[in-house]
């Protein structure tokens, strides 16, 4: 506690009292003696907490008497640490870019680390499940003091293998005695798209046709291929349509 003397001339017999719910904290003094004017003096104590308390975090209300000025007051919320303190696993908030992505891409994955609780997070792993294939671990932030956030990014690689259709990216992020946090992120496997001249007379049916014309409109929104890219697929693939 500090108490500074914003007077014209000295305080004598300077005393703070405190005043809180939690009754370790209740009716404690602390003496200033004399504070000459614009100086500031500071007194700590510490406590041993008897135990469990239902305020974790109480207001303290203090004030301050002098004999030759009137009273003041102020109040503050401390923190206390408790011998159990409570375990509190880390936050991990995990999004990607690559809405669409082709066997065999990378996809780009930006992640957030929080750690909410009083302890300091160490020795950080992350574990990648791309499509129930785990590559390996990877480093997260290591070290994270309490109540912090740190941002890293991942570049993990689609199978080469995979079908097209939705994927799940699961990114399991574990520590020291503390339980692991787990974000998943579900992305779209697309078809490669066929060079030109690749499709045989007579291969397509009507109903492939319109479905790849359908696909080529999606990247096209998408910004994947341009418009005169997609027609001279269209084109390509309606010459091997069947004609009857």
């Amino acid at each position: 506690m500090s108490v500074t003397n914003r007077g014209t001339s000295p305080a004598y017999k300077v005393v703070a009292h405190l005043k809180s719910k939690v009754k370790r904290l209740e009716g404690i003094k602390l003496s200033f003696g004399r504070i000459d004017r614009a100086e500031t003096k500071r007194k700590t104590k510490t406590l041993g907490m008897a135990g469990e308390t239902d305020e974790p975090n109480p207001t303290v209300v203090v004030e301050v008497t002098s004999s030759n000025a009137p009273p003041a007051s102020a109040s503050n919320t401390i923190r206390l640490k408790s011998k159990h303190a409570r375990v509190v696993p880390p936050e991990l908030s995990c999004s990607s870019p690559d809405k669409q992505v082709a066997p065999g891409q990378r996809i780009h994955i930006e992640c957030e680390e929080s750690n909410p609780g009083d302890a300091p997070i160490r020795g950080g792993l992350c574990q990648l499940a791309v499509s129930k294939v785990i590559p390996g671990s990877t480093e997260c932030p290591a070290d994270l003091p309490p109540h912090e956030k740190r941002k890293f990014e991942l570049d993990p690689a689609v199978p080469a293998d995979a079908k097209p259709g939705p994927l799940t990216v699961t990114l399991t992020m574990t520590a020291p005695g503390l339980p692991p946090a787990q974000q998943e992120i579900v992305i779209e496997v697309v078809e490669l798209i066929e060079p030109p001249k690749l499709c045989k007379q007579s291969e397509l049916t009507i109903e492939d046709f319109r479905k790849k014309q359908q696909r080529l409109r999606e990247l096209v929104t998408a910004g994947r291929i341009t418009q005169p890219e997609s027609n001279d697929y269209l084109a390509e693939w309606w010459s091997c349509v069947r004609q009857h």
